[in-house]
């Protein structure tokens, strides 16, 4: 669950209500490649978003312990790059702030040589 504190918002009472709009877009968003957003609750101090439960770090994680071969990279674009059509032509979405730190990874099961899924998060509600 991400909780966004409403005190660090200007104007509270606007951003909330581009914040529900933007998640009900989310909530809708059935992607692979996308971290699902189940819902959001909000209290006279915070906003709560319950999203789908990410157990593999980021991907800036991931680049800093392991080895990144040509193709884990061109499979982690491409996850990436089907995450951004499907938000772009299904959504109409822009992510506006893509950074390693918004990239999740979903280790597999099978985790036998670093294969994992990237998930797109974060789509600031800015």
């Amino acid at each position: 669950m991400k909780i966004i504190k409403k005190s660090k918002i200007k104007e509270a009472s606007v951003y909330a209500d581009l914040m529900k709009t933007e998640l009900q877009v989310l909530e809708t968003c059935l992607h692979p490649n996308i971290t699902k957003v189940f819902e959001m609750f909000e209290d006279d101090e915070n906003f709560y978003v319950v999203c789908e439960l990410s157990t593999g770090g980021t991907l800036l994680d991931k680049l800093g312990k392991a080895e990144f071969s040509p193709e884990k990279a061109a499979r982690v674009i491409k996850q990436l790059l089907l995450a951004l059509n499907y938000m772009h032509e299904e959504k109409n979405i822009a992510h506006r702030d893509i950074k390693l730190e918004n990239i999740l990874c979903m280790p597999h099961s099978d985790d036998k040589d670093g294969c994992f899924t990237v998930k797109l998060t974060d789509f600031g509600f800015a």
